[in-house]
């Protein structure tokens, strides 16, 4: 149960989710709810279910102040870091491939897509796989590379 305002409603889960974003800015929202099952996400509700009932107006107490809240919060965003190493490995390989200046143009696009999910979306949000596959191919095509690199934003 939350109240709900102007289409938004402040419940226990959106305020974990504000807390974990809070925590690791580089997660967004769909990466939280993905983790709505996860136990460090049970344990950060918990905490935010506790601060609820034992909070008053008069208290002043902060949910941002709350210690336990903001233990779990940490520990659930940690907790999503997990694949950040895989996704570094990922694009080291990426790196290699893409700098193979001795493999074929196919077999370079081919080792590049392999790493990269058929949903892919560009900046805006929008689908772009098909297109990522034919500029990456024309760059391929057109130039010599010596040195790539990918960084995690």
């Amino acid at each position: 149960m939350g109240k709900t305002t102007a289409n938004t409603t402040v419940d226990a889960t959106s305020t974990a989710l504000v807390r974990m974003l809070a925590a690791n800015s580089t997660l967004t929202e769909d990466d939280l709810k993905a983790q709505a099952s996860s136990a460090q996400y049970a344990v950060l509700i918990t905490g935010i279910l506790n601060w609820l009932k034992n909070s008053t107006s008069a208290s002043g107490s902060s949910i941002v102040d709350d210690d336990t809240v903001a233990s779990a919060a940490t520990s659930a965003g940690k907790a999503l870091q997990g694949n950040v190493q895989l996704i570094k490995d990922s694009y080291a390989s990426l790196k290699t491939s893409l700098e193979n200046n001795s493999a074929s143009v196919s077999q370079r696009i081919n080792d590049f897509l392999s790493f990269i999910s058929p949903e892919f979306k560009d900046i805006s949000g929008a689908s772009n796989y098909s297109d990522l596959a034919s500029s990456t191919e024309s760059r391929l095509t057109r130039y010599t590379i010596n040195s790539y690199s990918f960084t995690i934003v």
